[in-house]
């Protein structure tokens, strides 16, 4: 009769729990390949399709449309989209909670593991998205969301640990808890790459900060170990959960963007293009068709200062793209800063005429590029009058890019936006995202050779000036020319010229 009695109270609910989360499992992870494969829209769809009408979606496959618009989310930086993310997030978690706390829902163990992951991808996922708002009381709100996150993934890694199977044996238990944890383990490994995803992706982040940061976020308590990080995220993307994509893209995107961009290796550029490499051939078929994994093909060659395939990579992922204007947008990005090195302006131009034009992040930043990449074409008047409208399409006057552009357009307001002008301001935003260091000595002289003539023809101003020497001796440096950089800018010019970008820049 106890034998009968256990096997009804636990074994029974717990078979049918695995085939219903089996079934979840299976679904997200399918869900995810549409996503990288398709696109946003089609993966919402598809997951939508798998719950009949009038019943509630699992927490699983709600988790997965809320890293489905996550991922959208942070490519189109668009209001809207986040702010519907993190209330659908908010959602999820509270569904998640449910499930945690009700103890008459009869749920797993290993169900109430996976719901406390859920809970704290979650919080995770809204802190991320809060953060992008870049507002003091955003940043609090954000530090606090991420603590939370960070607590709960710390509680989570704990209670995986306990059904791990080498070490349930070995616990002293009665037979009800050991027939419970004994069922749980079986999906030790899942649960372990399920809560190493957010952990990692927490500690990463947390790893990035500045130092005078970091020794505040260390005594606030979080934790900051990014070899830790790293390990915990190459776990989840060896796994087949669902969470193993974005584990991938946060690693490709470590290895080969953050770590170029934030200087972690020094001027060793190429540092993390063995990692990248290998993480798109771990990839497979399935993700190397993808246009996002395409993306950081083209990011790995120019890594490389292979511009040339970065080019094409970048231009056969639009092709791919298709309906996924998320994917092509990030991809005509890289193309307009790629075209302003090559000096191909009317490309640029028609790049960053799409990104004003189809996104709704900083539409005044964008606008004031294609303004200058108009003007250094030639087209001086449709450039003019491009920079006169700035100020009235910036939305967000406290974000340092659009502060930036409307000091610029300000300049211009009783004087004319030269052909020159667009040249030379449209390089310095170049040299502001650190395009330089991806040219070849051969591509820098062609830029130095192009900075000369402007220099040479007409510097209107000091500014102008400043900027054009300091653009020179950028490049000579890049092309380890260090005496005759040092020739070109006088100690006074040179410390117009940083305190000039520093106060532009202030990012």
């Amino acid at each position: 009769h106890l034998v009968t009695h256990q096997l009804t109270r636990v074994v029974v609910p717990f078979v049918m729990a695995c085939s219903l989360a089996a079934q979840d499992d299976s679904a997200a992870c399918q869900a995810m390949d549409v996503m990288f494969t398709e696109g946003v829209v089609p993966a919402e769809n598809f997951l939508i399709k798998l719950v009949p009408k009038g019943h509630e979606m699992s927490p699983k496959l709600s988790c997965t449309v809320g890293y489905v618009r996550f991922v959208k989310a942070l490519m189109t930086w668009d209001e809207d989209v986040i702010e519907e993310t993190i209330k659908q997030v908010k959602t999820v978690e509270d569904q998640a909670t449910v499930v945690i706390k009700n103890k008459k829902k009869q749920a797993t163990l290993a169900q109430q593991l996976d719901c406390q992951i859920i809970e704290g991808d979650c919080t995770l996922i809204r802190a991320i998205l809060t953060f992008t708002k870049m507002t003091l009381t955003a940043y609090v709100k954000a530090g606090y969301l991420l603590r939370s996150a960070s607590k709960i993934y710390d509680k989570c890694c704990k209670a995986v640990e306990k059904i791990n199977p080498e070490t349930v044996a070995k616990r002293k238990m009665n037979s009800s808890e050991r027939a419970a944890v004994q069922a749980a383990s079986e999906h030790y490994l899942a649960l372990q790459a399920s809560a190493s995803m957010g952990f990692g992706l927490v500690n990463l982040m947390m790893s990035l900060m500045p130092d005078k940061i970091l020794a505040i976020v260390k005594l606030l308590g979080f934790g900051a170990d990014r070899e830790a990080a790293l390990q915990a995220l190459e776990l989840c993307s060896s796994s087949r959960d669902m969470r193993s994509p974005i584990a991938k893209l946060v690693l490709l995107w470590y290895h080969g963007i953050a770590r170029s961009s934030l200087g972690l290796d020094g001027d060793n550029l190429e540092a993390g293009i063995p990692d990248s490499q290998r993480i798109m051939t771990e990839a497979g078929e399935v993700y190397l068709k993808s246009p996002l994994f395409l993306y950081f093909s083209g990011r790995v060659a120019y890594l490389k200062r292979d511009t040339e395939l970065a080019l094409s990579c970048f231009l056969k992922s639009v092709e791919l793209s298709g309906q996924q204007r998320e994917v092509k947008h990030i991809n005509m990005y890289e193309l307009g800063f790629i075209y302003i090195t090559r000096r191909q302006w009317k490309d640029a131009a028609d790049a960053f005429y799409m990104l004003k034009t189809e996104t709704r992040w900083s539409t005044g930043y964008y606008s004031y590029i294609f303004a200058l990449c108009l003007a250094a074409s030639g087209d001086v008047t449709a450039a003019n009058a491009e920079l006169h409208n700035i100020p009235s399409v910036v939305k967000n006057k406290n974000s340092n890019y659009e502060k930036l552009v409307l000091r610029r357009s300000a300049m211009y307001k009783d004087r004319t936006l030269q052909q020159n002008d667009g040249v030379l301001y449209a390089l310095e935003l170049a040299y502001q995202w650190n395009q330089f260091t991806y040219l070849k000595r051969d591509q820098c002289q062609e830029v130095l050779t192009t900075l000369r003539a402007i220099h040479g023809d007409t510097i209107r101003d000091r500014c102008m000036e400043a900027v054009s020497l300091g653009l020179q001796g950028s490049l000579m440096i890049q092309m380890e020319n260090v005496e005759e950089a040092e020739r070109v800018i006088s100690d006074r010019k040179l410390v117009f010229f940083m305190r000039l970008v520093a106060k532009e820049e202030n990012l």
